[in-house]
């Protein structure tokens, strides 16, 4: 088939060909790339998650022991961060002040 087209013709075509293969390779590429980081930080979030988790479960036992006051205890989980600056949002079953609720539904409404 290529046969009755000059040299020139068939060496376009052979390029034309090798790009397409290295754009789809690429975008393939990409994708797979894309998919293994969102794993990573999902993984890394739910590794995060269950550390917060652990550590509040110790406080908690720890307070219920007597070792550290119930404040001590509420303190030291407020003062969890993960990646230097970043803070847990912790939510619990109850808020202990009915001013605390107020203050934070006033902050994040429009």
């Amino acid at each position: 088939m290529l046969r009755r087209f000059n040299v020139a013709p068939r060496l376009w075509f052979i390029l034309g060909i090798l790009i397409t293969g290295l754009v789809i390779m690429t975008a393939l590429a990409v994708s797979n790339l894309k998919r293994t980081q969102l794993n990573e930080k999902q993984i890394k979030s739910r590794q995060r998650v269950e550390r917060v988790h652990s550590l509040s479960q110790h406080f908690f036992e720890l307070s219920k022991s007597g070792q550290l006051s119930e404040v001590e205890a509420k303190n030291a989980v407020k003062a969890l961060h993960y990646d230097g600056n970043d803070d847990f949002w912790i939510s619990g079953t109850y808020i202990d002040d009915a001013e605390q609720l107020r203050a934070i539904v006033k902050q994040f409404r429009v």
